[in-house]
Formats: structure tokens, sequence, C-alpha cells
């Protein structure tokens, strides 16, 4: 404030001098005659009284202007400003409107994703309970693998007794064949029978030979171990009927032929125990294979439940997948039934000609020349301007009047966007519901980038039908429902064209039903894509009808 006040009374002050100055000079000019330009002296006065003003006047403005910035805008700049604010203005107020669609699309997001949320804990609920049962079915294997160590710690501990007795079997053997060769010094005249003896002996010792190598591989053979025990039982049977013989050639050698017997009788008896240990070891070689069989049904049940899990786990994961993907259909169909029931209202208090969002024209746009963005812009919303009047203004033939406005914003940002050499689909599209008779239709444009949404052959939807136990409304009905899955996917893709059309083939769609109708098994319905699809579309699908993987009939 002191400085504005310093600057006033420099202004004033500098003012009066000047003013003083002037009327002195003036004065002098005046009494001393003098004459500028060829003037009088009254009227060189006058000039210089004028100039002495002007200099008052110039210097004030000059001093105001060095030291007020906002002056020098507000003289100068203020009509571009009022034109700025303007548009800041409205700008504004299309942020806002925004801004509030926004937060409207995220409030149905957080509910959307609390809804989510719920599910995903339920889901996460289930989880757990499968991951408890699965807990307890590995301290159940747990468990059966120790009872399964355990009995194999049994086996070798019986294998290691068998060892053993098969180790005092064989110093037995040992023994009888010195008490043989004994024997044999004291029966020279018997050299028959020794032979024979001798050749029961060695055969003797290719048994005990063959019991050794089945004891060794007891685990993989025991089938065979049974069967050597029986032909080892047999021979020693023959070995019993050749030395009973034996004793009663040998009536001359009494006293050998005793301890012969007495060596026997021991052997025998070792004999009985290797055969008593044998059967306990074939006991617990069934108990074991018992077990063994026990364990392995445990775990093919164990295996056959976890299957049985997983294939649940995987159902479950099916469904839930195909109830997201419905619930979303079931949000856009939704969305598009009020935006109908909306319009068919506003049809009912009015007579719309143009709705709200309605595409009014629209195009392929690929910009190669500087100037073509901007030609290109101008040639759809004159387009747009013919589609309008003939809405509007039904059986007039007024088409250079400009009915179509598009804020310069809207324009700019669409010839920026499209300017880039990239092909663009774009339309043009009317911003609010218009009743014939109105003189302007306000509209925005939308521009995407022309790319390739599908491919030849690719799956878009598919449903069930049981043809011999559905109606034709029901079949139409299923069929309506595959075409809504289908246009649904194709919008989420990104298609802004026409969403969908039925290929044209040997059939036509009640053809199609008819044909339908002739199976009596349920199969499987699929929209396939017949040719490859861009942006701006058309989507043309082909109805496949599919059983056991097979293509049973296509249109």
């Amino acid at each position: 404030m002191t400085s504005a006040y310093i600057l006033i009374l420099a202004i004033l002050v500098l003012g009066g001098l000047l003013a003083t100055l002037g009327d002195r000079l003036g004065t002098k000019v005046g009494k001393a005659r003098l004459s500028l330009f060829n003037l009088r002296p009254k009227q060189t006065a006058t000039v210089v009284t004028i100039i002495t003003g002007t200099i008052i006047s110039a210097s004030t403005l000059g001093i105001l202007f060095a030291t007020s910035k906002s002056l020098r805008v507000g003289i100068f700049q203020l009509d571009e400003k009022l034109r700025e604010l303007r548009q800041a203005r409205q700008e504004l107020t299309e942020v806002t409107l925004q801004k509030t669609q926004v937060e409207q699309q995220l409030a149905q997001a957080q509910k959307e994703q609390t809804q989510a949320q719920k599910k995903l804990d339920a889901i996460n609920q289930y989880l757990q309970q499968a991951i408890n049962r699965q807990s307890e079915t590995a301290v159940k294997l747990n468990q059966a693998e120790s009872k399964l160590s355990q009995v194999e710690t049994d086996f070798q501990r019986a294998k290691t007794q068998l060892g053993l007795i098969e180790s005092q079997y064989q110093r037995a053997q040992s023994q009888l064949a010195t008490f043989s060769e004994q024997a044999q010094n004291l029966r020279r005249e018997i050299q028959k029978l020794q032979r024979e003896q001798q050749e029961l002996l060695r055969q003797k010792e290719e048994v005990q030979l063959q019991i050794a190598q089945r004891d060794q591989e007891i685990a993989q053979r025991e089938a065979e171990i049974q069967k050597r025990d029986q032909e080892i039982t047999q021979q020693k049977r023959q070995i019993a009927e050749q030395e009973s013989q034996i004793m009663a050639k040998q009536s001359q050698i009494d006293q050998q032929t005793a301890q012969i017997m007495a060596k026997q009788s021991q052997i025998d008896q070792q004999t009985a125990q290797i055969m008593a240990k044998q059967s306990q070891i074939d006991q617990q070689t069934a108990q074991i294979d018992q077990q063994k069989q026990e364990l392995t049904e445990q775990q093919q049940q164990i295996d056959l439940r976890q299957a049985e899990i997983a294939q649940r786990d995987r159902v479950i994961a099916e469904r839930e997948n195909r109830l997201k993907e419905l619930e979303r259909q079931q949000a856009f169909l939704e969305k598009d039934i009020q935006n109908l029931e909306q319009n068919f209202q506003f049809l009912r208090e009015g007579n719309f000609a143009i709705l709200r969002n309605q595409v009014l024209a629209s195009g392929v746009v690929r910009v190669l020349q500087p100037l073509g963005a901007r030609q290109a812009a101008e040639e759809l919303l004159r387009e747009a301007n013919l589609a309008a009047i003939q809405r509007i203004r039904p059986g007039t033939n007024v088409a250079q009047e400009q009915v179509v406005q598009i804020t310069a914003t809207e324009f700019e940002r669409l010839v920026e966007q499209i300017n880039n050499g990239q092909p663009y689909v774009v339309r043009i599209m009317s911003a609010a519901n218009y009743l014939v008779g109105e003189k302007i239709v306000q509209v925005f444009a939308d521009a995407a980038v022309n790319k390739i949404v599908f491919f030849r052959g690719e799956i878009l939807a598919g449903t069930s039908v049981s043809p011999a136990t559905m109606s034709d409304a029901e079949l139409r009905q299923r069929l309506d429902l595959l075409l809504a899955s289908a246009s649904f996917r194709a919008r989420r893709a990104g298609m802004l064209g026409e969403p969908i059309q039925i290929a044209e083939g040997r059939l036509t769609l009640l053809e199609f039903i008819e044909q339908l109708k002739q199976y009596n098994q349920e199969v499987i319905v699929q929209a396939i894509v017949s040719d490859v699809t861009y942006t701006s579309g058309p989507l043309k699908i082909n109805l496949v009808v599919v059983q056991d993987g097979q293509i049973m009939l296509n249109n």
C-alpha cells in the first residue's frame, strides 16, 4: 500500500510540475511572440501547451504500465483472457461431468469387488477344508508307511534267522560228508552202494546250493522257494529209502552203521528244525504279502480319493469361472435392458428421432497426408449432418443446413488422434436424445485403432442342448442366448461395428434348428468365427453342432 501511495503522489507531483512548466513555457513563447512551423505566436503557444499535456499523459501512462503488469494485461490482453476463461469454464464443466461418471463407475466397481471378495473368501474356505482333508490323508499315509517299514524290518530279521539256520544246516551236511567218507573205507565190498550214496550226497549238495540261491532271492522268488522245498522233501524221502537199503546190506558193520544212523538222526532233527523255520518264514512271508496287499489297496483308495478331490476342485473351478462369465454377461445384458427400457419410456413420452449414443456416421480412416485427418473428420461430420437432418426433419431437402455441432476441443482432439498413419474406426455419435423438429444435434467423436479382434476358427461361445426334450421355443431361446453371449464377448473384445452376423451357408437359422431336432442325445452348439474380424466389424460366425469332440452339423 505504501508503494501505491508513493506512486500516486509521484504522478500528481510530476503532472503538476509538467503543467506548470508547460504553462510557463507557453507564456514565454506567447510573450516572446515565437513562431513554429510558420504559425502565429498565439497558435504556437497553444501547440506548446498541447505538447506539454501530451507529455504529461504519456509519462503518466508510461509510469503506470511500467510499474503494473496487471494493468498492462487488463488493457492489451483483456479480450484474450476473457476468451480463455470461457473455454476453461466449458472444459471444467466437461471434466466435472466426466468426474461424476467416473465416480459412479468407481462405486459400481467397488460394489462388484466386494461381491467378488465375498465369493473369494468362500472359495478360500472350501480350499482350506480341502487342504485339511489332504493333511489328514497325508497323516494316514505316513502311518501306513511306518507300518510298512516295520514289516520290512521284521522281514529282514526273519531273513537273517533263515541265513543262520542254513549255515547250521550246511555244517551238518559237511559233518555228514565226513562220516560218509569214513564209512566208505569200511564198505569196500559194497562199492556199488557207496557210489549210489555219493551220488545222492552230490544231489543233496546241489539241492542245498539251490536253497542258498533261493534264499538270496527270497523277496522276488517266493513261489520258486515253495516248489524247491517240495523237491527237497521228495529227494529226502528218496534218500531215506536208499539209506534203509544201505543199512539192510551193512549188517556186517553194525558199529559203523550205528554211528552213521546216529549222525543221520541228528541231521534229520536239524532238517526238521530247518523245515519248521522255513514254515515260519513262509507264514511271515505270507503275512508280509497280505500287509503289502492291504497297503496297496489303501494307497489305491487314497489315490482314488485324491483324484476325486482333484476332479471336484476342477469342476468347482470350471463352474466358478462359468458363473463369473455368466455374471458379467448378466450385468452387461441388464445394462442393455435398462438402456432399452429407458429409451422405450422416452419413446412413450415423446417422438424421439435420435437416441443418446446413436451412431450417425462411421468409417475406417487411415491418414497418410498432412491435411488428410481434418478432411476425413469433416467428411464424417457431413455424413452425420445429413443423417441427422433425415431423422429430425423427415421429408425435407435442406441438406446444406448445418445441424450437427461438435466442440472445437473435441474436433481438434479427433484430428490429432487419427493423424498418425494408423487405421482408425471413427464414429460420430449423438450426445443426447433429440425429438423430431429440433434445430441442433450435439455430437461427439469416438476413435479406436482398427486391429484384428478375432481370427478364423476361434470359438466365441458354446451351449449344450437336448433336442429330444426341448421344444422349438426353448431351442430358439437357447440359440438366442448363445448369440447374445457371442455378441457380449465381441463387445468386450473391442468391436465397434455390427456386433454379430450369421455367415451365409447351406442352412438358414430355421433350417439349422430343424436339423438340430433330429439328434436324440445331448449335443453342444458352438459359435465359431468364420473369417478374420477387425475392430470395424462385421463379425461373421458359423453355428456348429459338436458331439463327442466331432462336428456333426455346420450351417
